[in-house]
C-alpha cells in the first residue's frame, strides 16, 4: 500500500513539473490575423501580428511579402491590469497580462491564391515564427452604377516634361467608406505633384486620402456613355524621369455603395425602405505614357534640363560696389505649373559672366515663390572697368515647337570703383601672387649679374672690433644702431601688447552690439529688409574685430578658413555661413521672406554668436 502511495506522489510531481514547464513555455504567443481572406485585387485590409505575454517587442521584417503594398500602421502594447483580493488575508494581488500588436495595410498586387509568408518576431530576445495565412484575390469588375476613369492630357511627352493626369470616379447611389488605391503613384520612374486649379465656385470640395497624402476631390455631376452621374475627379501632375513606354496598372476605389433595400417598420409602425450597403471594388481603365528623350542634336552646352517654356529675370543689389564687394544678383524663373525640379544653369559656365566677375563654386538652390523659383548668388567684380551685369542665357526644350531656345534677362548697370583695399584680379580668383620681396630680389639678382666681370672684382673687406675700435665714429654710428635697436623691440612689443587687448575690448564690444540689435528683432517696426541689413553690419563688426579684418567687405568665404583656425568645430561654421547666406538672402530680396522667418533667424543666430564666443581660441 505505502509502495502504491509513492508511485502516486512520484506521478502527481511529474504532472506538476510538466504542466509547470508547458505553462512557462507557453507564457510568450505570437499569432497573425487578418481582416479577410477573399479581396479584390487593389482592396487594402488589415494585417496584425498580435503578441501575448510581453510588450518588448522588435520590428519584423516584411520584406518578403513581396505579392502585396505594404503600409506599416503602427505598433503598441495592449497590456491589461487586473486587481483582485485575497478575501481569507486581505491582500491585494496585482496581475499584469502583457501583450503587444503590429498592425499593417496590405493591397495585392495581382489576382489569384496568394501566401502572406510566416514572418520571425523577437521577442524578449527570443525569436518566434507566425503561421502563413492564405489569400484569394479576384479581379475587381465594373458595376452598372460605379465606373472609374484615368485620363492623360497626352499620350506621348519627353523625359522632364509635365503632364496632367486626371482621376474621375462616377456613381449613382450613395456611397460611404471610400477608399482608393494608385499603385503606380509610388513608381521610381516618375514623380507626381498634386495639381492645384483653379476652384469652381458652384462645386463642392473635399480632401480624401491616396496613397499616403491627401488630395482635394471635387464633387459634382457628369456624364458617361449618354448616362449621368454623380462624379468626384482630382487630378495630379506627372513628370517622367525616364525613357520608354509606361503602361499604368489599373488603379481601383473600393467602398461602400447600395445594393438593394429592405422593408423596415419606422418608428409609427409604417414600412420603409431601407438601404442595403454593399462592398464593391471598381477598376479603372488601362492607361500608357510613351517617353522620349530631349534630341541630343543642337543641345547647350548650358542646359540644365528644363523642359516647357520658361521666362527669367534678374535683379542686383548693391549696385553701386568697390572691386571686391560681394553684389547680390537674384534670378526669377517662371514656366510651367510645377517647378520643384526645375534648375538654372552653373554660373560658371556662363563665360559672358565669368570674364568680368568671380562666381562662387556653390548656389543656394531655389525656393519656389507662387509661380516662381528664385534663385540668389554673391558675385564679385573682377576689376573697376565693368559697366554692367551682362545678360544671362537660360535654355530650355521647348515641347510645342520641338527647339531649344533661351530666356533671356535683361543687362543690369553697374559702378564699380577702384578697391578700397589692396585687392587684386590674383586675390579675387583665389591664386598666390609673387611676393613683392620676391621680385625685388630677383631683380637686384639680375643687377648684379650684369655687373660680374670675374672673381678678382670682389674683394674681402672685413669689418671686425679691432677695426671700429680703431674709428671712434663708428663707435658712435655703432651705438646709435644698438639704441635704436632696443628702442624699437620695446616700442613693438608695447604696441603688440596694446592692440591685443584693444582688440579684445573691441570684440567684446561689437559682440554686445551685435546680441543687441539680435535680441531687438522681435520687437523692431523696422522691415526685414533694415533689420537683416543691421544684423549684417553687426556681424560683420564682431567677425572683423575678432580676426583683424576690415569689416566692411567681409563675406563668408573671407572668414570661413580663419574660424576654422581658432578651434571652432565645422558645424558652427556651417551656421555662421548660413547666417550670412539668409541675412544677405533677406536684405537684398526681401520679397521673399516674411517676418515670421526673420524673428526665427535671430533666435538662432543668438546661440550661434555666443558659442563662437565662448569657442573662439
Amino acid at each position: 500500500m505505502k509502495r502504491c502511495r509513492n508511485c502516486f506522489i512520484v506521478i502527481l510531481l511529474y504532472a506538476v513539473c510538466t504542466a509547470a514547464f508547458t505553462q512557462s513555455d507557453r507564457q510568450i504567443r505570437v499569432e497573425a490575423a487578418v481582416e479577410k481572406t477573399r479581396v479584390f485585387t487593389g482592396e487594402s485590409f488589415v494585417y496584425q501580428i498580435q503578441v501575448q505575454g510581453s510588450d518588448k517587442v522588435e520590428a519584423p521584417d516584411v520584406s518578403a511579402f513581396t505579392d502585396f503594398d505594404v503600409t506599416f500602421l503602427g505598433g503598441d502594447s495592449r497590456n491589461t491590469t487586473m486587481i483582485s483580493q485575497d478575501l481569507n488575508t486581505g491582500k491585494v494581488i496585482q496581475n499584469i497580462k502583457y501583450g503587444y500588436v503590429c498592425q499593417y495595410r496590405l493591397t495585392p498586387k495581382r489576382a489569384g491564391t496568394l501566401i502572406i509568408p510566416e514572418v520571425m518576431v523577437t521577442v524578449a530576445g527570443k525569436n518566434y515564427m507566425t503561421r502563413a495565412i492564405q489569400i484569394t484575390v479576384s479581379e475587381p469588375e465594373e458595376v452598372g452604377d460605379y465606373k472609374f476613369r484615368i485620363n492623360l492630357s497626352k499620350n506621348k511627352c519627353y523625359v522632364g516634361e509635365q503632364v496632367k493626369m486626371t482621376f474621375t470616379w462616377y456613381f449613382s447611389q450613395n456611397v460611404r467608406n471610400v477608399e482608393f488605391n494608385i499603385s503606380f503613384l509610388s513608381d521610381s520612374r516618375m514623380s507626381f505633384e498634386t495639381a492645384v486649379e483653379k476652384k469652381d465656385p458652384n462645386a463642392k470640395y473635399y480632401t480624401i486620402p491616396v496613397g499616403n497624402k491627401q488630395v482635394e476631390a471635387m464633387y459634382g455631376s457628369g456624364s458617361l456613355g449618354g448616362k449621368s452621374y454623380n462624379i468626384l475627379t482630382f487630378s495630379e501632375i506627372l513628370i517622367p524621369g525616364s525613357i520608354g513606354t509606361i503602361n499604368f496598372p489599373k488603379a481601383t476605389v473600393s467602398f461602400e455603395g447600395v445594393s438593394g433595400y429592405r422593408k423596415v417598420r419606422d418608428f409609427f409602425m409604417g414600412e420603409v425602405n431601407q438601404p442595403v450597403y454593399s462592398r464593391y471594388v471598381i477598376p479603372s481603365n488601362a492607361a500608357a505614357l510613351s517617353v522620349r528623350d530631349v534630341p541630343s542634336a543642337g543641345r547647350p552646352f548650358t542646359y540644365s534640363g528644363l523642359v516647357g517654356r520658361y521666362t527669367v529675370s534678374a535683379a542686383a543689389a548693391p549696385l553701386e560696389v568697390s572691386v571686391g564687394d560681394p553684389v547680390t544678383l537674384t534670378l526669377t524663373l517662371k514656366g510651367p505649373a510645377y517647378l520643384k525640379d526645375a534648375d538654372i544653369p552653373d554660373l560658371n559656365k556662363i563665360t559672358s559672366l565669368t570674364k568680368d566677375f568671380k562666381i562662387p563654386s556653390e548656389m543656394a538652390s531655389g525656393k519656389i515663390t507662387g509661380n516662381t523659383k528664385v534663385f540668389t548668388q554673391t558675385i564679385r567684380a573682377l576689376h573697376d572697368e565693368v559697366k554692367q551685369i551682362p545678360v544671362i542665357e537660360i535654355p530650355y526644350f521647348n515641347t510645342a515647337s520641338g527647339k531649344y531656345e533661351f530666356a533671356r534677362t535683361q543687362a543690369i548697370p553697374l559702378k564699380v570703383n577702384p578697391a578700397r583695399d589692396k585687392v587684386t584680379i590674383m586675390d579675387l580668383k583665389g591664386e598666390a601672387a609673387p611676393s613683392e620681396m620676391g621680385r625685388e630680389v630677383e631683380v637686384w639678382k639680375e643687377g648684379i649679374a650684369h655687373n660680374y666681370e670675374d672673381m678678382d672684382v670682389i674683394i674681402n673687406r672685413p669689418l671686425g672690433a679691432a677695426v671700429i675700435a680703431a674709428n671712434p665714429a663708428l663707435i658712435v654710428v655703432s651705438l646709435l644702431l644698438m639704441l635704436g635697436y632696443v628702442a624699437l623691440v620695446v616700442i613693438f612689443k608695447f604696441k603688440l601688447f596694446g592692440l591685443a587687448g584693444g582688440s579684445a575690448v573691441s570684440s567684446k564690444k561689437y559682440h554686445s552690439g551685435l546680441l543687441k540689435v539680435l535680441k531687438s528683432v522681435p520687437d523692431s517696426k523696422q522691415t526685414t529688409e533694415e533689420i537683416c541689413g543691421a544684423i549684417l553690419e553687426k556681424l560683420r563688426q564682431y567677425l572683423g574685430s575678432k580676426l583683424n579684418l576690415n569689416w566692411q567687405s567681409i563675406v563668408f568665404k573671407d572668414v570661413e578658413g580663419a574660424l576654422m583656425e581658432h578651434a571652432l568645430d565645422e558645424d558652427l561654421v556651417k551656421k555662421i555661413g548660413l547666417l550670412f547666406k539668409d541675412c544677405e538672402s533677406v536684405h537684398y530680396a526681401p520679397g521673399l521672406f516674411k517676418r515670421s522667418d526673420v524673428d526665427e533667424l535671430a533666435l538662432n543666430a543668438i546661440g550661434t554668436i555666443n558659442l563662437v564666443e565662448r569657442n573662439f581660441k
